[in-house]
C-alpha cells in the first residue's frame, strides 16, 4: 500500500494579501520589522532581480490617514493587520498572479537596504495561491 502526504507544504505564510484590500502580517515578520500600531508598511520592487521587500514606510505617530496602517489584531497581539487594495493588487500585479487571488507570502531573513531601512523580501515562487 502506498501512502501520500496531503499537506504539500507545512509552511505558514507570513505574509497574507486578500484581493478586497486586507493585509495580514504574523507575529514572526512583525517582530522582524519591529511593527508598532500606527506604522505604514509597503512593498518596494528591486527592478533589478525582480525581488520584492515589505518594509516601514512609516513610524508612527503619523499625521494625518495613512493607507496600509497597521493595527494589532487583539489587544495584545503580535499579529497585525493592514487594509490597502491599491497595495494588494500592486503586488498581485508584481508577482503575475491572478488579480483575484490571495497571495499567501513567506519571507526571508531581513536586510538593511538603503534608503529603506529594515526589510523583509517577501519570497513568492511556490508560495502563491
Amino acid at each position: 500500500m502506498m501512502t501520500k502526504s496531503l499537506l504539500t507544504s507545512t509552511r505558514r505564510p507570513d505574509v497574507t494579501l486578500r484581493p478586497g484590500g486586507c493585509i495580514e502580517i504574523a507575529a514572526h515578520a512583525a517582530r522582524a520589522l519591529r511593527l508598532g500600531r500606527g506604522d505604514v508598511v509597503d512593498v518596494a520592487a528591486d527592478g533589478v532581480g525582480g525581488e520584492l521587500y515589505l518594509y516601514v514606510r512609516h513610524r508612527a505617530p503619523t499625521v494625518g490617514r495613512h493607507e496600509a496602517a497597521v493595527f494589532p489584531t487583539h489587544r495584545r497581539s503580535h499579529h497585525f493587520r493592514a487594509h490597502s487594495a491599491r497595495l494588494c493588487r500592486a503586488v498581485a500585479e508584481a508577482l503575475g498572479a491572478i488579480p483575484d487571488a490571495t497571495l499567501r507570502l513567506v519571507c526571508g531573513e531581513p536586510a538593511e537596504l538603503p534608503g529603506l531601512g529594515r526589510a523583509l523580501p517577501l519570497i513568492h515562487h511556490k508560495h502563491t495561491q
